[in-house]
C-alpha cells in the first residue's frame, strides 16, 4: 500500500485537536532537526497553541537564526532601494540628432534570451 492523501479540515472535537496539533507539532520540529543534520541548514521554528503555549527551535539557536534573518532582509532592501534609484534626465548623456533610435521591435528579440 502507497500513501493516501487525507483531506485537510478542522478538527471540531477539542481533544483530538490538541492530540493532532501535538503529533504534527512533534512531527514539524523532528523535520527541522532533519533539515539541520541532512543540509546543515540553520532553521528557525516557532509555534503557538490556542492555548498559548510557545514552543521554539532554533539551529544555532534561535536568536542567531533570527538575527541572520533579519540582517538578510536589512541588506535585500537596501539592494532594491539602491536598484530603484532613477537617473535624472540631466545627468542622462546626450545624443547626437543623427542616431537612430531603437524601435520596438528590437526590445522584443533581445528579450526572449532572459525569459524564463
Amino acid at each position: 500500500m502507497g500513501k493516501r492523501k487525507l483531506e485537510v479540515k478542522k478538527i471540531e472535537d477539542k481533544k483530538k485537536q490538541r492530540d493532532t496539533f501535538e503529533a504534527r507539532q512533534q512531527g514539524l520540529f523532528k523535520k527541522a532537526r532533519q533539515l539541520v543534520q541532512l543540509y546543515d541548514a540553520g532553521v528557525a521554528l516557532i509555534t503557538i497553541s490556542e492555548t498559548g503555549k510557545i514552543s521554539e527551535y532554533g539551529n544555532p539557536t534561535l536568536d542567531s537564526i533570527l538575527q541572520r534573518y533579519q540582517e538578510a532582509k536589512k541588506g535585500e532592501a537596501a539592494a532594491k532601494a539602491s536598484n530603484d534609484v532613477q537617473p535624472q534626465a540631466e545627468n542622462l548623456p546626450k545624443h547626437d540628432a543623427d542616431e537612430t533610435e531603437e524601435s520596438p521591435d528590437d526590445d522584443d528579440q533581445n528579450t526572449s534570451d532572459q525569459e524564463i
